[in-house]
C-alpha cells in the first residue's frame, strides 16, 4: 500500500496547479486503495520516516520538490507536538499530589 500511496503522490508536487494536491478521500476512491483513512495517513507517516518528502496542507498531500516546500508541513507538525506535550504535562499533573500518576517524558 506504501508504494502505491507514495507513486499517487509523487504525481502531485506543490507547484502542479492542474493536479493539485491529493486528499486521503480521492486515494481511497478515486485511486482504489483499500485501507481506512487512518491507515492511509499511517502510510504517509511511515513514508515520511523514510525521507520521502511529503508535504501536506489544507489541500491535501504533495510530493515536494525542495526544503522550501516542506516549511509549512514542518512547522505545522512541530506545533502539533508542542501541544500533545503540553496536554501530557497537563495530564501528569492530574494526579500529582496523590502520587498515582507520573509518566516520564522521552
Amino acid at each position: 500500500m506504501k508504494n502505491q500511496i507514495l507513486s499517487i503522490i509523487k504525481n502531485h508536487t506543490f507547484q502542479d496547479r492542474i493536479k493539485g494536491k491529493v486528499i486521503v478521500k480521492e486515494l481511497k476512491n478515486r485511486y482504489d486503495i483499500i485501507a481506512e483513512e487512518s491507515q492511509i495517513r499511517t502510510g504517509v507517516n511511515e513514508l515520511r520516516i523514510e525521507k520521502y518528502p511529503i508535504g501536506s496542507d489544507g489541500a491535501g498531500y504533495f510530493y515536494a520538490l525542495d526544503d522550501r516546500e516542506l516549511e509549512h508541513t514542518i512547522a505545522q507538525m512541530t506545533s502539533r507536538v508542542d501541544k500533545m506535550m503540553q496536554a501530557v504535562r497537563g495530564l501528569n499533573k492530574c494526579f500529582e499530589k496523590k502520587g498515582q500518576l507520573k509518566m516520564e517524558l522521552k
